[in-house]
């Protein structure tokens, strides 16, 4: 091996991320409004670590109809600048363009309540994509089999955690690694039809709970609620709800009866490693589990 080489191989052992494909986050408004609400703040929170920061970060803020053109170029440009200013406060060493694009032209104007989809501002980025992990030829799986085959032994209430499962930062969609081992876990459970379970999603990184404010019996009150990480592909906040559903469609797309199982997200409340300090400690709760639930 020539050194030039040997350097190549290190430098991929070493790295763990690249740079995927450009991803854009919309926020909506209401009308006249450019301030980000709590739930606009937890949303950009939740992108800010997938952020590729040595490339550049555009904001396009957007008005609707409603008001002139005049009013609604300086603020849609209230809504980029909004937004710049919080990711700033993140992280300063951003590189951000934040531009106010106006109205929106629409063919038929519906009335005074405007175009809610028009008032909007979108978060334009390069997401950063983790780089294939190079394997062998043939994946490791003794270890995987061995705590897939203890389900059938586990008492009810019981599960595992699925680790090899590995999702796509801040998406529902699994790494390509992790695909073996999701072909394995669904040949036991088809073979073991005596087993009912949950599949139960869980993240990292968020607070256990938060206050929201809901609107009950006529006015608004603030309740605890789990909190959730941020979907990309969907646009909600429930990703570990979105990855629960995930595994259970595949399941059952591939001959489990639905009948034998469920899902949920428990989001942030049952962390495996509380507090999370390094990367490995948001790994480990970053995952999904099959619960027992009959047998």
């Amino acid at each position: 091996m020539t050194k030039k080489s040997a350097l190549i191989a290190v430098l991929l052992l070493l790295t763990s991320y690249a740079i995927g494909a450009p991803d854009t986050l919309r926020l909506f408004y209401s009308i006249d409004k450019y301030q980000l609400s709590l739930q606009d703040k937890l949303k950009i929170k939740n992108i800010i670590d997938f952020i590729a920061k040595d490339q550049p970060v555009t904001i396009k803020g957007y008005a609707d109809y409603l008001g002139s053109q005049s009013h609604n170029l300086v603020l849609s440009g209230n809504r980029g600048n909004a937004i710049k200013a919080y990711l700033l406060s993140l992280d300063r060493n951003l590189k951000i363009m934040a531009e106010g694009e106006g109205q929106i032209p629409e063919a038929v104007e519906k009335g005074p309540s405007g175009e809610p989809r028009d008032r909007r501002a979108d978060i334009i980025f390069s997401k950063i994509a983790r780089l294939k992990k190079a394997e062998p030829s043939d994946v490791p799986k003794v270890n995987f089999s061995r705590k897939v085959d203890s389900l059938s032994s586990l008492d009810v209430g019981k599960g595992i955690s699925l680790d090899e499962l590995i999702f796509e930062g801040g998406r529902h969609v699994l790494e390509s690694e992790s695909e073996p081992y999701l072909r394995l876990l669904t040949q036991y459970l088809a073979e073991h039809k005596n087993l009912y379970f949950e599949v139960r999603g869980h993240v990292c990184c968020e607070p256990k709970s938060k206050k929201v404010a809901r609107y009950i019996n006529g006015h608004y009150q603030f309740v605890e609620e789990i909190a959730d990480g941020f979907d990309f592909d969907d646009q909600s906040s429930r990703l570990s709800l979105s990855r629960a559903k995930a595994i259970y469609d595949h399941f059952a797309q591939n001959g489990i009866d639905t009948a034998r199982m469920t899902y949920t997200g428990v989001g942030a409340s049952q962390p495996k490693i509380d507090p999370e300090v390094t990367e490995a400690d948001k790994q480990r709760n970053r995952r999904v589990e099959i619960i027992i639930l009959k047998k």
